[in-house]
């Protein structure tokens, strides 16, 4: 069933929005009200704090289960992520093309789609994406410009991948299908025009973990990814870190918000938050993965969505990994 079409209001907000992107840093930030919002040592983008302060009075704020709060069903929380990805995506990033397909999932065909770089040369690499939504919300089209953007700036062909939500499909469903649709890539990429050599494994938010967790997955069969794109991953729910507090009001992603995903996810399932496939962090071994690229907004920010991370070394960098905070 197709959306229906945007309000004028709908269309007015996101006009807006996006021309608060093309404003200066400086007059983004007087508008926001002047003073940057700084919180331990970090300054949030300008950007983003004038998206924040529109949301405020425009909304009464901004999160990501949206005006009905956790009480709105999940569907509800779908449509309207939808209809805000419609909104503020502007003009597509070109692409040399784009199309849909089907790829085999853990308990049968999951959507894909498929984007093909305008690129010289080849083949190219592969990456297999996996879409944040804190493991309930998200699909090819929330996410369709971050592929574009990906398949066109970094040269590379974008396997976008529609795997099972919860709470309809609780953990482990969304693991399952992840590790099947790396499979999938791993065995079909020359088919796809892309380097076999080169298949890589990314995603953001909740996409980042099971994209960590798929990897490792695979790499203990023998099939190992050429590089994880983890962008601000969830990595441990093992314990709470400090970003919660930090952060847990007026930047999108609230503690109710977090609450509702995690229940959403792990409700009735008994999995133990130590559980590598949940929280991949706490993995005794890490051998077999290949490198991991973390990204991170330049204004240490999460950029997309407002959705602020902290950024955690230490043990993880000592067992050739770096950790995100729970986003």
């Amino acid at each position: 069933m197709l959306d229906p079409p945007l309000t004028r209001r709908e269309r007015l907000e996101a006009g807006v929005a996006r021309g608060f992107s093309r404003l200066s840093p400086r007059t983004q930030l007087r508008l926001a009200g002047g003073r940057p919002v700084t919180i331990d040592g970090q300054e949030l983008d300008p950007g983003i704090q004038l998206v924040l302060t529109a949301g405020e009075r425009l909304r009464g704020g901004m999160s990501l289960t949206g005006s009905g709060g956790a009480s709105a069903s999940p569907a509800e929380i779908r449509a309207a992520t939808r209809r805000d990805a419609l909104a503020v995506s502007g003009r597509s990033t070109a692409v040399g093309a784009v199309r849909e397909l089907e790829v085999g999932g853990a308990a049968g065909p999951l959507r894909a789609r498929h984007y093909i770089p305008d690129e010289p040369g080849g083949p190219h690499p592969l990456l297999v994406f996996l879409h944040g939504g804190a493991f309930t919300i998200g699909d090819l089209d929330t996410h369709d410009e971050p592929c574009r953007v990906l398949c066109r700036h970094g040269g590379m062909h974008v396997l976008s991948i529609d795997y099972r939500l919860a709470p309809e499909h609780p953990f482990p469903a969304a693991v399952e299908d992840a590790h099947a649709a790396l499979l999938w890539g791993f065995d079909h990429a020359r088919e796809l025009g892309a380097d076999p050599a080169r298949v890589a494994v990314g995603g953001d938010s909740a996409g980042g973990n099971l994209a960590a967790v798929a990897s490792r997955l695979t790499a203990a069969e023998g099939r190992r990814a050429a590089l994880q794109v983890l962008i601000y991953p969830t990595v441990d729910f093992s314990r709470r870190w400090p970003s919660a507090d930090l952060f847990g009001q007026g930047f999108f992603l609230t503690e109710t918000d977090r609450n509702w995903a995690e229940a959403n996810y792990l409700g009735g399932t008994n999995a133990a938050r130590s559980d590598p496939r949940l929280s991949p962090l706490l993995a005794e071994d890490f051998g077999g993965c290949r490198r991991r690229s973390w990204l991170r907004p330049r204004s240490t920010r999460c950029a997309t969505r407002a959705r602020p991370t902290r950024r955690r070394c230490g043990r993880g960098a000592r067992r050739s990994s770096c950790a995100a905070s729970r986003a």
